[in-house]
């Protein structure tokens, strides 16, 4: 699991509306699986607003469901393009640009 830094895992839990540090270990693990999840989608990481929107999102939709038995649980709702736009800015840069 890598290492989330404080702050990263203090604006994850702001967006998540979470106010305790009862479940900080396992926020930061949902953190280190989403970093993981993207980068296996091929998302580099980068830390810009679109790219800690698609990991606070994942994070937050794994905490909600970290109980759930059925594992056909969708994606939230516009986060499927959040991925694929984050994709396609990976792919232009490698690329050289436009």
């Amino acid at each position: 699991m890598a290492f989330i830094e404080h702050d990263a895992l203090e604006e994850c839990k702001l967006f998540m509306k979470v106010d305790t540090d009862a479940d900080d270990a396992l926020i930061a693990g949902l953190m280190s699986g989403a970093a993981e999840y993207m980068r296996n989608a091929g998302i580099e990481e980068s830390w810009t607003e679109l790219y800690k929107l698609c990991l606070h999102s994942l994070t937050l939709h794994w905490y909600d469901h970290r109980n759930d038995v059925d594992t056909d649980k969708v994606m939230p709702q516009g986060l499927r393009p959040v991925i694929n736009q984050l994709k396609a800015e990976g792919y232009v840069a490698r690329a050289g640009g436009l």
